[in-house]
């Protein structure tokens, strides 16, 4: 044990555990570092105690705890590997097992484990359950996937001591075989090498199917990559060849099947170089080559031949047996003239040839198009020419026609200088036919027979004028057909094009000559569209916007109340008129007609009351009646188109709740008794007295429908009594 001092002279140390002394030491001169030796007989952690002082110092303490351990021994590994010699590397990881005798030779502190492989540690792991040491052991797992020999070194150590154990391991690999040809030609040198066999150390033994075979030396094991075995057959056939390679570890056999054939003889091509540039085919037709062997010792087994043009190869199989007279057929098309190199590679699965050849392709048409529009206009008033432009990009000895194409052809003047010609249209070719849309054709043909077309639109019309748009009511009802009539002064073929709104449109067309055209439109909402008129053909178009199209909806959804369906004569009846939504707006101009059922009628314009209508007040009007009775009142809401009827019956009658008759209610014998009537109102109403001796009295007729005008009534009793007098008055 060691302490250390900054400074200090003959310097005195006591050391202690608890109050025990268990070593003094003096040190003379300076001194930096004080040493001292001792043994403990039980591992433990002791408290130490080191007082330091001398003659012109108090004495300095420094306590430290000192861990006191047991030596490592008492461990064992074991492994999964047999006889801690051999193993493979897909058997996976080597496990250690490392195991402690017994628990008394603990503590022994830290503890770890560390794992060599060829000096170079490969795991390093903490034992930090000594229990499990004892009673299990603790596992530790390496793999190593590259094979070889290995001096392995497990070692178990502390702070202060180890245990280590060596043993050898040989790591091997399991075994692979590289692919062998399944078909090979006759005479040809079968070579395999060991390269894909993925363990360096190994035995082999080969069967070749014909009687022969070979195998290494059974006490070495081969070393290195290099090649092995080779063989060829002089024999066609199938053959059936057994393999077996092996190591300490591993075993690898398999029975491969290959096909011994015959190659590829020796072949021609026509056309070959010496006919070379006699043969010049078109390019529509395309080239033909023919393939002949030269001679017939060997016919080929399964040969392909693949011909590789300008524009890619392409395969041509051709079955075995070729005899001398046999060839083989192929075309090809190009697409572009000149030179022509040809390969053509025939092959099988043994060997190959390859021929070259070559040819002069004549061009083909191409690139044939109309520059400019494809399309043509002809106005019947002009006699000025008209030309079409076309060009081509690639052909030779092309020659150019043209014509319009009716119930015959019109043949036009054409013209081609170099790759670039011209069309002319004169109005005049078509004067004796009617308006309308022809097909110009342009035909360019080479001297290969060769032929491409194109097409132009041409437009012979006459030019539009006097357009004009009219429509055949100027109020029109939603979803109903509004008619337009079209006028032109002149014009062939037009379309005639109306724009509502921007989302709203319609298109009609007719062909030829044309003065009139009528058609419908429908539309589903009201509005006052100010339509745009639009008419073109080819030649020209014409626009009219001064047309205006109002579209209502019909009369509907008035509803009719009164403030009180019954009144008394000689009053005022209040009548309320409603809408119920206003989405019923607008109808066009609404007139609102009134019979009152009483000599009297009305009429008015309600459409500035539309929004007193919608109001749930309503729209109010009012009417005087001064005859009684029931009267049935006639409505019409009525627009241009349309209209609504509404009947309502108004009551009027008086209240006669408070009627009654007076008299004085005693008389003499024969005494005449006048009774009058109290609190009636102004019209009649039908009455009866009876004066309780048998006698009554009643209304005239008709009472009702006139104004009241009752004299008084008069009646005398011939015998004195008491009467009962009973006033009965009613109307409807």
């Amino acid at each position: 044990m060691v302490i250390t001092l900054t400074s200090g002279s003959n310097i005195q140390s006591q050391w202690k555990i608890g109050n025990t002394t268990v070593l003094s030491k003096v040190c003379t001169g300076s001194v930096r570092e004080i040493n001292i030796s001792t043994t403990f007989d039980v591992p433990q952690v002791y408290n130490m105690t080191v007082i330091v002082w001398n003659s012109v110092s108090d004495p300095k303490h420094i306590t430290s705890f000192v861990e006191v351990v047991r030596l490592v021994e008492g461990f064992d590994i074991v492994t999964n590997v047999q006889n801690n010699t051999s193993f493979g590397t897909d058997h996976g990881p080597v496990v250690y097992q490392i195991t402690l005798d017994s628990l008394d030779r603990l503590p022994m502190g830290k503890l770890n484990f560390e794992l060599f492989y060829n000096d170079i540690i490969v795991l390093k792991m903490e034992l930090d359950n000594e229990h499990d040491l004892v009673s299990t052991g603790v596992m530790a797992s390496y793999q190593s996937m590259t094979e070889g020999d290995y001096n392995v070194e497990a070692k178990i150590s502390s702070t202060v001591d180890s245990q280590s154990f060596s043993f050898n391991l040989s790591i091997w690999n399991n075994i692979t075989f590289p692919s062998i040809k399944s078909v090979a030609g006759i005479n040809m040198e079968i070579f395999v090498t060991n390269y894909n066999l993925n363990t360096q150390r190994y035995q082999y033994r080969i069967v070749y199917g014909n009687g022969n075979e070979e195998h290494s030396d059974p006490d070495i094991l081969i070393t290195g990559r290099e090649s092995f075995w080779s063989y060829n057959y002089t024999i066609k056939g199938t053959y059936s060849i057994t393999i077996f390679v092996a190591n300490p570890i591993y075993s690898y056999s398999f029975v491969k099947t290959i096909v011994i054939q015959n190659p590829v003889p020796d072949l021609s091509i026509w056309p070959n170089m010496t006919s070379y540039p006699n043969y010049f085919p078109l390019l529509e037709n395309g080239a033909v080559f023919i393939i002949n062997m030269t001679k017939n010792d060997l016919p080929p087994t399964s040969m392909t031949c693949t011909f590789v043009f300008e524009t890619g190869g392409v395969g041509v199989n051709i079955d075995a047996p070729i005899t001398f007279t046999t060839s083989l057929n192929t075309s090809h098309t190009y697409t572009t003239g000149g030179d022509k190199d040809v390969q053509v590679n025939c092959s099988n699965s043994v060997s190959s040839q390859l021929l070259t050849t070559r040819v002069f392709m004549l061009s083909k048409l191409e690139g044939f198009k109309i520059t400019g529009h494809n399309r043509l206009y002809l106005d019947n008033s002009t006699s000025v020419d008209q030309s079409i432009a076309f060009t081509y990009t690639a052909g030779e000895f092309i020659t150019a026609s043209a014509a319009i194409i009716t119930d015959t052809l019109i043949p036009l003047k054409t013209t081609l200088d170099g790759h670039s010609g011209s069309v002319v249209v004169s109005a005049n070719e078509l004067k004796s036919y009617p308006y309308g849309t022809y097909k110009i054709a342009i035909e360019l043909s080479s001297q290969s027979g060769e032929t491409q077309q194109r097409g132009v639109a041409l437009f012979y019309e006459e030019q539009l004028a006097g357009f004009q748009v009219f429509q055949n009511d100027s109020l029109h009802l939603v979803q109903h057909d509004v008619e337009f009539d079209v006028v032109f002064a002149s014009g062939s073929s037009p379309e005639v094009e109306l724009l509502f709104l921007d989302t709203n449109s319609m298109v009609e067309f007719e062909n030829g000559m044309v003065r009139h055209m009528q058609f419908d439109y429908t539309f589903t909402d009201p509005y006052i569209y100010n339509v745009i008129s639009i008419s073109r053909n080819a030649i020209n178009s014409l626009v009219q916007t001064d047309l205006e199209v109002e579209v209502v909806h019909s009369v509907a959804g008035f509803l009719v109340e009164m403030q009180s369906s019954l009144i008394n004569s000689y009053s005022t009846m209040t009548f309320i008129v409603k809408l119920d939504v206003s989405t019923r707006i607008p109808m066009g101009i609404v007139n609102l007609y009134v019979d009152f059922d009483d000599g009297t009628s009305t009429n008015m314009t309600v459409n500035d009351k539309f929004t007193q209508m919608l109001d749930s007040n309503g729209y109010q009007f009012d009417h005087f009646y001064s005859m009684q009775g029931y009267k049935n009142v006639a409505m019409r809401f009525q627009a241009e188109f349309t209209k609504q009827e509404i009947n309502v019956t108004a009551r009027i009658w008086d209240n006669i709740n408070n009627v009654m008759i007076t008299s004085d209610w005693a008389a003499e014998v024969n005494e005449v008794i006048p009774f009058n009537f109290e609190n009636a109102l102004r019209s009649g109403f039908e009455y009866s007295i009876t004066f309780g001796d048998g006698t009554e009295v009643n209304n005239v007729p008709n009472v009702l429908y006139e104004e009241y005008n009752e004299p008084t009534k008069y009646h005398s009793y011939n015998s004195p009594g008491v009467y009962k007098v009973v006033f009965k008055a009613s109307n409807p």
